[in-house]
Parts: C-alpha cells; structure tokens; sequence
C-alpha cells in the first residue's frame, strides 16, 4: 500500500506537535513548590534514615569504627539521591549478607562512597 508524501509527513508532524506539548511541565509543577518545606522536612528524616542505615551496615561488615565515622563525614556531604542508590543498595546487603548479590551490592555502595 502506498502512502501519499504530504500525508505521511503531516502525521508524522502531528505526532512530534503532540510530543512537545505532553512533555511540556503542567501548573502542577509550580503549586508543589508551594508545598516545598513540608516535604523538604520530610526528606530529611529519610536523610537521617538512609545514613543510619548505611552507617550500621558498614559497621556490621567491617567493623571498623573509624572507618565508619569517615563514611559518615563523606555521606553529610552527598545529595539525596546518591544517599537513596547507597541506601538501597545497603538494605539489599543487610536482608541476605552472604549471598554474591549482597557482596556486589556492598561493594557498589563501598565505591559510591568513595568515589562520590
């Protein structure tokens, strides 16, 4: 079957148009902003949360106290989202510590704190 040049290619503008505008950023965007100092309060008790979790991790595998006081200085000064990948990764450590996946996720959680 063959299509018409100037059909194909109204389409294919219509599809880009209607790309543009479902991607555009909604009022709704703005109103949260409103919102912004409850769920900043909110996100540093899970802040609080995640560099306890990590820090008890760390003390459990290594055992080095002053190993881990130096990972705390370094996790005050990450942004929330490497705090929540670290956080993750070392609550998969904590459920199952002897598994090669909860090594592998140590070690990641290790590098990210090193390297960040």
């Amino acid at each position: 079957m063959r299509v018409n040049k100037p059909f194909s290619a109204l389409i294919t503008l219509v599809f880009i148009i209607s790309l543009v505008i479902l991607n555009f950023p909604s009022s709704s965007m703005a109103v949260s902003s409103l919102y912004s100092p409850k769920a900043s309060n909110h996100y540093l008790v899970n802040r609080k949360d995640d560099i306890s979790k990590i820090l008890s991790v760390l003390e459990k595998k290594t055992g080095d106290q002053k190993l881990v006081e130096k990972a705390k200085d370094k996790l005050l000064t990450l942004n929330e989202g490497r705090i929540r990948l670290i956080s993750s990764l070392c609550e998969r450590t904590s459920h199952d510590s002897y598994s090669a996946g909860a090594n592998i996720a140590f070690l990641l959680s290790i590098t990210l704190i090193i390297f960040s």
